[in-house]
């Protein structure tokens, strides 16, 4: 799945005024791009901008701009290269200071509005502002507009640089932004703006307004927080997976240390451990499912665990928040581990027509033949990951990437019932028929979600799943002997 993370620009009002809901965009977003006082900002809302982010466990940058309060950085000024390159410095040094006062530090810079805009197209301006944050701190990420000068112009002062997509901005059939006064700037509809993004990173492409896809590495998603419907933006209700902390484009890796936690209304606690597909995460999120399930506090109704996080149901008026906060922290600091070795299943799997219906235009995507992506799909071992979107749907990493293509721009017709599938660079079991955006590779007699059945989900998060290859005769007779009530799915031992 693609590596991306989420960046908003925030710090942005000035005195006793506010500008955005930085608090409600910090719940969301995984870098904040702080102005550093010129175009935005000054001492007291920066370092309380730095403060709130660190307790959130959000990544933080310079947000450098034109010194233009009275225009909020979104005009040309004509300052020279030089000039600009000090300008740059000045901002990224008061960054540093506030943000090491609110026990914070910056891990990278971006710049605003039109500074950022005139460094796109204007290689001097460009590299005026890769020397400066080289000149400051080398360490530092540069955050750059994707498919413009300022990505030339980091790389040549090997600085770390990660290209930026806009969640509500459109695009000219050169990959820069359509500007503000036209047509098709602003997407203010934040489902379109979702779908729109969403289309993006998995295609590994900016959009223009023509629709044509310009090809590059997407690694951030920049949502204004100055829009009132910011929050909105967040594509599928999920983040995206990501990587390290130290740069913008990386999601904060909580895969040790302590986990964030997060409020999803009045009655539910997020205990959230990271952002990647990555099993060492998940063995945190389901250690601590495991024991809460082990010695549960009354109160608590339901525990969810996703690929990075855990979701807990309680009763307030039985169960308060504060509590059940210090009992996961207690848990989490105690290092809960899973005991036992994960289960590993043997599943068949008939990829022959009519199941494995679309291998075909999966190997004319990859330019694999379809006997090398059988054999690749099913020489792979999978990792159950989570459940969800539909009854019995099985998340499943461990998908090798020369199968990972993005999903379909648009769903395909219900698949059949036990499909086995793919796309986004996870696989998939899926129990129901339904439309779905993914590619059928094959289908499973084994019935991994029963509701009949003492247990409707035999098979857990953590463990991990083999595909065997049958032949349709084969996968007919399976069939049979599953409806007939004996158990398919073979279990076999696993060792970590």
């Amino acid at each position: 799945m693609a590596s991306v993370d989420l960046n908003s620009d925030l710090g942005e009002g000035y005195g006793a005024y506010a500008c955005g809901d930085d608090a409600a965009i910090l719940g969301i977003v995984t870098s904040a791009n702080v102005a550093c006082g010129l175009h935005a900002g000054d001492p007291e809302i920066m370092a309380s901008t730095f403060a709130l982010a660190k307790d959130r466990g959000v990544a933080v940058g310079a947000h450098p701009g034109f010194p233009d309060l009275w225009g909020f950085g979104r005009r040309r000024m004509p300052f020279t290269p030089p000039e600009i390159e000090r300008l740059v410095a000045y901002q990224i040094g008061a960054a540093q200071a506030l943000a090491t006062y609110a026990g914070h530090r910056i891990t990278y810079v971006k710049a605003h509005g039109a500074l950022a805009n005139l460094a796109a197209e204007d290689r001097a301006v460009a590299d005026a502002i890769a020397k400066a944050v080289r000149a400051v701190d080398r360490d530092l990420a540069l955050l750059a507009i994707a498919l413009t000068a300022q990505v030339a112009a980091g790389e040549a002062c090997g600085l770390e640089v990660h290209q930026e997509i806009f969640a509500d901005r459109g695009y000219t059939e050169e990959g820069l932004l359509i500007p503000r006064d036209q047509p098709g700037a602003l997407i203010t509809e934040a489902d379109a703006a979702a779908e729109r993004v969403l289309r993006m990173v998995e295609g590994g492409a900016i959009l223009t307004a023509s629709g044509q896809a310009l090809p590059t590495p997407i690694r951030s998603i920049c949502v204004h927080g100055d829009s009132a419907h910011a929050g909105a933006h967040r594509p599928g209700g999920a983040r995206p997976p990501g990587g390290r902390r130290r740069y913008a484009g990386a999601i904060p890796d909580m895969s040790e240390g302590e986990p964030r936690l997060l409020d999803s209304g009045e009655a539910a606690l997020v205990v959230e451990f990271g952002s990647t597909v990555d099993p060492a995460i998940s063995d945190r999120v389901l250690a601590l499912d495991d024991a809460l399930g082990v010695d549960p506090p009354e109160g608590l109704r339901e525990r969810v665990p996703t690929y990075r996080s855990l979701m807990l149901h309680y009763d307030p008026l039985v169960l308060d928040r504060e509590a059940l906060a210090a009992r996961v922290r207690t848990l989490v600091a105690g290092a809960v581990a899973r005991a036992g070795t994960p289960t590993l299943w043997t599943l068949p799997c008939c990829y022959d027509a009519p199941h494995g219906e679309d291998i075909a235009q999966v190997a004319e995507r990859t330019g694999l033949s379809p006997e090398a992506i059988v054999a690749t799909h099913a020489g792979a071992t999978y990792r159950v990951y989570m459940y969800g979107f539909a009854p019995g749907f099985a998340y499943l990493g461990g998908l090798p990437k020369t199968l990972a293509v993005p999903r379909r721009a648009s769903p395909r017709p219900p698949h059949p019932r036990n499909a086995v599938v793919i796309g986004g660079g996870l696989a998939a079991v899926a129990t129901v028929p339904m439309p779905t955006g993914w590619y059928v590779f094959g289908a499973t007699p084994a019935r991994l979600y029963a509701p009949e059945r003492e247990e409707s989900f035999f098979i857990g998060a953590g463990d991990l799943i083999r595909f065997e290859p049958v032949d349709v005769a084969t996968f007919d007779a399976l069939t049979a002997r599953e409806a007939a009530g004996e158990p398919i799915a073979r279990r076999e031992e696993a060792v970590r």
